[in-house]
């Protein structure tokens, strides 16, 4: 490696003495002349910059909040910035921050002449902040750099080298996430500045490759926009040769400066085709995760020779001989989209954003301005305005990794790629290419503390103002995507239809999930691409021996002038590697994969990499080690039969400790499904029939046969299985719960499974076996072969779908979240991730139970751990007090039903969870669907309404899919959906017939009838007790499983009882769920159903039939000889009175005949209220 150049003693005295006696101007020092500048402008900016006194009243400018605490806090103190590239914008906030906080912070350009230039800005950050990195052989490279300047505006690519020597700004962003607004920048940028861990830049722009075109000229030849790289080059091809500035010569195709940026756009949608990282590290080659453009991960083997490349570079060759370079090229040796583009000859053009904002523009420094009869001439379109933006193509081929060949764009292949607008079927593989990362924002961090303050205030300050006020910037955050911010754009007189085009290309670029392609962000970038600059442009595709090749020739040749660029690549790729250490680089590359580092031991076991210095040095010290390998043989032999024997009883212990460890596990399961079983038993009853039917279900370890992986979550993995039982083979989905789960994680995958086996419903999953007695623990459910609704959707075009198929969807949830409430459970998941799909689109079900829960004897479930939960699918009082219901299932419902008609766009997409939250607190909703009608938007709307009584049932909204899909087709009926048997209950019928009994019922239990006898009382009793528990039974009044039942209200506590207890003689297997208020004034609680439990002060126990029965006689008996005592209490009371009347006076029994003849007699009142509590005991003991 060349050494630095070294700033000459004089040079660094008079710059020295140059910011101390002229601390008002601003200094401009170039390292390649050794000599300090100061223009004209310079001095004039500096002049503008400084002042003597604060001026508080511009901490508030263009609204931001930034500055409003510091004014003069920085009084005096100076510091200095460097800067590559001119820009007036520098002046006004340069002046601003000054006059508000006090400091002198100075801009220095770079250069030859003090201008800026972008080509020497590396090496002069080297030599400032010195470089420091692990070199060949692992020995630690440095170089002392000058520290002359305390910040600087850089390119990411750059910092890799002096990394060291930044500051590390990740706590001050941590500090200040609020105003910065760190997430709100777009991934791709984010990752570009970010080291390790550490964020090094602080970004204020973003570059990509662009593609802008003119609408007039794709008007005129009856073309539509290039959707995929194919179209692009062959649109180019088309137009080369036509005449499109109205000149009558014939012009060309799509213009471009041929850079290595603009190829590797074409690269990164061929190769790259998602961004997702490796879950496994043992056989990752990192050929899958993102970014893996360039190197093999595992040997740092150029990645060029492979034919996902050469087809890039062949359609990149064809665009560039269609281009202004077949004319430019022969007149003045160049390329260049800047002055070919203003001639009005370029069908389209290739650029970065901001000179493409340039080239597009009406009065843009690049635009068309072809002077014709003294007048500008303009393109002429009747389709708005003629300069277009577009995202960058995609491509519907992909380089397969596995097969090491070329593909079609398939689901599977390209899981991030987008169906086509015009081509039914075909899927387009997009991947973004951020090129060099755009300007961001550095501090040396060997300079001053308060230095270090006053730069981070002034970069954080112009991180919260507009962009267009900010120096060198374009849009980079999702914020700058708002309205009002296009509307300051459309106000600088963009054309309307520019600003749409930019703001939705950038939406698309700034997904949070999307496939953005990065550029080589390690050391040794500028090497490594000016050394494929040389081979792919100078040597072959730009050569006059190339270039001016026939088209015939040129196919013909293509292939060895490939094989000669990849050849002589590789040799200088090498070349660049062994000046670094190419293990050191491998290491480099794999953290900038986000790969873990690999042992030497595993590197050095890769043949290309066996005479790399570090490998040798490892080889040499494990023959040195072998060498002494004959001298232990002896005492290796000498030592066997005592291993032997220390085997022989660590293996007998270690089957001991296995054995134990399975003994303890069955004995941990055992307690585990005991826990649950008890748990179920309180919450829902005791079903004998239940209880069997989860027996049946349970199979051993020997009868699954587990298959690929289907997908992942908290508690484990789902994967593809066969399950064998009864002689048949079927398959299942297998939902396997990890072996290092806790006590209550394992609880929970219990709880679904006993769950899932009481749930019987078309249209929720439907549990097929358990395997509970052996690790792993394994759930297994019906298999749904499509997956999930959400990746289903996606992949289908709005073209193939109706109105029925997605009305359809939306009903049969409707029915499955009816049957939940009606047992009153609440999934607290609902969304389209979380529906299954299986033979066709329609053809779904619910699933996904680890989050449900039972609302026990409240309408709500109030949350109690801090896990992580769907924030964009939850109602306000779901997320601020964490209170779910079945109206917060009805919320969820309308997000999916958003979901659905969106065709599985993510809600909310452009909010961050908290920014979702806010949103609907403030009033905001999702916007309406193109495929939703406006009836169905509105049963949307009522969903999402803040009140949850606001919000409709499922039923009502079931209801409003009658007769308008064939799901609901009873138009003109009332609701009807399938119970738990698969029959059919009419709510209407039943709802008339309930009020009826409990209308009865209430009149039967609020009377105060008079008792003589014992007798009367006990037949009286038994009135009620009969008129009550047939209120409660299936039987009497028709109803099923999976019915709500409102009893009636209890005399002496006043409480309502909401029970669904199906008949005992049906044989029904639904759960029975029953919601009991606590006890109160002593009446004792009772479940009722195919099977009972008996209440006692420490829970529920399970009873079989011959105690059940013994329990309630004994109970019944201890009930009748208090119902004996209290008529004895009564009778005593009786005669007491009798003779109080025959000892009283006639003024008392006067004043007793007034009394009566208002509420009857005392004796009268004290016997109705002791009998109707003693008939309320006895209705409870009969019931």
């Amino acid at each position: 490696m060349t050494g630095p150049r070294v700033l000459s003693v004089a040079a660094l005295l008079a710059a020295v003495a140059a910011a101390a006696l002229l601390s008002s101007a601003t200094v401009s020092a170039t390292f390649h002349f050794q000599r300090e500048r100061r223009t004209t402008e310079d001095l004039q900016c500096g002049n503008e910059i400084t002042t003597t006194a604060c001026d508080c009243t511009v901490c508030l400018a263009h609204n931001s909040t930034w500055l409003e605490d510091k004014c003069c806090v920085y009084q005096g103190i100076p510091a200095s910035l460097l800067a590559f590239e001119r820009e007036d914008l520098w002046i006004p906030r340069l002046k601003e921050f000054n006059a508000c906080t006090g400091a002198r912070v100075q801009l220095t350009y770079n250069g030859e002449d003090g201008e800026g230039d972008e080509d020497t800005m590396e090496e002069d950050l080297r030599q400032d902040v010195g470089v420091s990195y692990r070199a060949r052989g692992g020995g630690l490279f440095q170089e002392a750099g000058a520290g002359i300047y305390d910040a600087y505006i850089v390119q990411p690519p750059w910092l890799p080298a002096i990394v060291d020597g930044l500051e590390n700004l990740s706590p001050w962003i941590s500090e200040n996430t609020a105003k910065i607004g760190w997430t709100d920048v777009n991934p791709a940028t984010r990752e570009a500045v970010s080291f390790n861990g550490t964020v090094r830049a602080l970004p204020l722009d973003t570059d990509y490759v662009a593609l802008g075109y003119r609408q007039d000229v794709y008007d005129r030849n009856g073309l539509q926009p290039p959707e995929t790289l194919e179209e692009l080059v062959a649109h180019s091809e088309l137009l080369n040769g036509k005449d499109h500035n109205g000149d009558g010569e014939p012009d060309w195709g799509y213009c471009l400066t041929p850079q290595v940026n603009y190829l590797y756009a074409f690269v990164a949608p061929v190769l790259q085709t998602t961004t997702q990282e490796c879950e496994g590290f043992d056989d990752c080659k990192g050929r899958y995760t993102e970014q893996n453009l360039f190197f093999n991960a595992t040997t740092f083997e150029p990645y060029l020779d492979h034919p996902g490349l050469k087809y890039a570079i062949r359609l990149f060759s064809r665009l560039v001989r269609s281009s202004n370079c077949q004319t430019e090229l022969a007149t003045t040796g160049k390329c260049d989209r800047k002055t070919a583009f203003p001639t009005g000859r370029c069908a389209g053009v290739l650029s970065m954003p901001g000179t493409l904002t340039q080239l597009l523009l009406p009065d843009g420094k690049y635009s068309i301005n072809v002077q014709r009869d003294g007048e500008k001439w303009q393109p002429d379109t009747t389709n708005g305005y003629w300069g277009r933006r577009l995202r960058f193509p995609g491509s519907e081929w992909v380089y397969n990794e596995e097969k090491g060949q070329l593909d079609i764009c398939t689901a599977k292949l390209c899981p991030k790629g987008l169906e086509s607008s015009t081509t039914p079927g075909k899927i387009i593989n997009y991947a973004p290419f951020f090129a060099e990362g755009g300007e961001s924002y550095s501090i040396r961090s060997g300079t001053a503390a308060s230095k270090k303050e006053v730069m981070q205030d002034f970069f954080g300050w112009l991180s919260t103002l507009p962009v267009t006020r900010l120096p060198l910037s374009g849009q980079y955050r999702r914020s700058h995507l708002r309205e009002e911010q296009k509307q300051v754009l459309l106000d600088d007189d963009w054309p309307r239809e520019m600003a749409d085009d930019l703001f939705d290309v950038l939406r698309f670029y700034f997904l949070e999930d999307g496939n953005p392609a990065q550029d080589l962000l390690m050391l040794g970038f500028s090497e490594y691409q000016g050394a494929f600059d040389q081979h792919v442009f100078s040597e072959f595709l730009l050569s006059d021996d190339f270039f001016y090749l026939p088209d015939y020739e040129w196919e013909e040749l293509f292939d060895d002038y490939y094989d000669t660029f990849v050849a002589a690549t590789t040799a200088s790729y090498r070349a660049i590697t062994d000046n670094y250490g190419r293990i050191q680089q491998l290491e480099r590359w794999r953290a900038s994969l986000s790969l873990p580092p690999l042992p030497l031991e595993q590197i050095c076991q890769e043949s290309a990499l066996q005479q790399e210095e570090d490998c040798v040095l490892l080889a040499a010290a494990n023959k040195a080690n072998e060498s002494n390998q004959w001298a232990v043989i002896v005492a290796i032999v000498m030592v066997v039969a005592f291993v032997l024997v220390v085997g022989g009883i660590v293996l007998f212990r270690r089957y001991r400790q296995e054995s134990l460890r399975r003994r303890i596990f069955e004995q941990e399961i055992k307690r585990a499904q005991q826990q649950v079983h008890d748990e179920m038993v309180q919450r829902f009853g005791y079903d004998k029939a239940l209880s069997s039917r989860y027996e049946s279900l349970k199979v051993q370890m020997h009868q699954v046969t587990l298959g690929r992986e289907l997908g992942r979550g908290a508690f484990g993995v789902v994967m593809l299985g066969d399950l064998e039982r009864n002689g048949s083979v079927m398959q299942v989905a297998v939902k396997r719960l990890n072996q290092d789960v806790d006590s209550e994680e394992q609880n929970t995958f219990l709880y679904e499974c006993r769950l899932l086996a009481m749930l019987d419903h078309p249209h929720i999953t439907r549990i097929v076996a358990v395997q509970v007695d052996a690790k792993p623990v394994l759930l297994m459910t019906e298999y749904m072969e499509m997956g999930s609704l959400v990746q289903v959707l996606r992949n289908t075009r709005a073209s193939a779908v109706t109105e029925d198929r997605l009305f359809n969807i939306l009903a049969k949830i409707a029915d499955a979240c009816v049957y939940l409430a009606s047992h009153n459970i609440v999934h607290r998941d609902i969304a389209a991730r979380n529906v299954l799909v299986g033979s066709q689109l329609d053809d779904v079900r619910l699933s996904d139970f680890g989050m449900s829960r039972l609302m026990a004897n409240t309408d709500y479930y109030r949350k109690k751990s801090d896990d992580m939960v769907p924030i964009k699918w939850m109602p306000l009082e779901a997320i601020e007090k964490k209170l779910f219901s079945s109206a917060s299932d009805v919320w969820a419902w309308g997000v999916l039903a958003w979901e659905v008609m969106t065709l599985g766009t993510t809600p909310w997409a452009s909010h961050s969870a908290v920014e979702t939250a806010l949103a609907i607190a403030k009033g905001e909703r999702l916007p309406k669907p193109a495929l939703s009608s406006e009836d169905l938007y509105k049963l949307m709307l009522r969903s999402w309404e803040h009140d949850p009584d606001d919000r409709p049932t499922f039923r009502r909204i079931l209801r409003f899919f009658r007769g308008k899909c064939s799901a609901v087709p009873n138009a003109g009926t009332t609701t009807s959906i399938a119970d738990s048997t698969g029959g059919a209950m009419d709510f209407s019928t039943f709802a008339q017939e309930l009020e009826e009994r409990k209308a009865d019922a209430k009149q039967l239990l609020e009377q105060r009838p008079s008792y003589t006898s014992v007798a009367d009382l006990k037949v009286q009793a038994a009135q009620v007790a009969g008129r009550a528990s047939s209120l409660t039974s299936g039987s009497s009044v028709g109803t099923s499983a999976g019915e709500v039942v409102q009893a009636p209200t209890n005399v002496a506590s006043n409480n309502r009882h909401l029970t669904n207890a199906p008949p005992s003689s049906t044989g029904l297997t639904s759960p029975i769920f029953t919601s009991i208020p606590e006890n109160s004034a002593g009446i004792q609680e009772v479940r009722s159903g195919t099977a009972s439990r008996a209440s006692t002060a420490t829970g529920y126990h399970s009873l079989d039939a011959a105690q059940l029965r013994q329990a309630r006689e004994a109970e019944l008996m201890k009930q009748q000889l208090q119902m004996q005592q209290d008529m004895q209490d009564i009778n005593m009371q009786q005669q007491q009175q009798q003779q109080h009347r025959s000892s009283g006076g006639a003024s008392d029994g006067d004043a007793g005949d007034d009394e009566s003849s208002g509420q009857g007699s005392n004796g009268m009142s004290t016997t109705a209220s002791t009998t109707a509590l003693v008939g309320a005991r006895v209705s409870q003991s009969v019931v």
